[in-house]
């Protein structure tokens, strides 16, 4: 489903569960539907934090995160995104298996 400003926040919360597996999957489509539907729901929410309480702050934040989240495995495994000069670069570091 495409959102559009005239989708619905069922519609949207909708299309974010459908692609929330992205990630499991492999899909870069899904992921770019997801990172679509976390930007409309984080609009509409940043809407709502505006007028209510602390609740849908946290609501805010969750999308806020999850948004990050797949902002940063998209660019990791895009290769559209990836530019030349990011050629050879490392995506991900970790000390994991580091022996003293």
């Amino acid at each position: 489903m495409t959102l559009t400003s005239t989708s619905t926040r069922p519609e949207i919360k909708a299309a974010y569960l459908d692609n929330l597996d992205y990630d499991i999957s492999g899909s870069i489509t899904k992921c770019k539907a997801c990172i679509q539907a976390l930007r409309y729901l984080i609009h509409i929410t940043a809407d709502e934090v505006e007028q209510s309480g602390e609740r849908i702050k946290t609501t805010y934040e969750k999308y806020a995160a999850a948004l990050a989240k797949a902002e940063k495995w998209l660019a990791a495994n895009d290769p559209d995104a990836q530019t030349t000069t990011a050629a050879g670069r490392v995506k991900f570091c970790s000390l994991e298996h580091m022996r003293q």
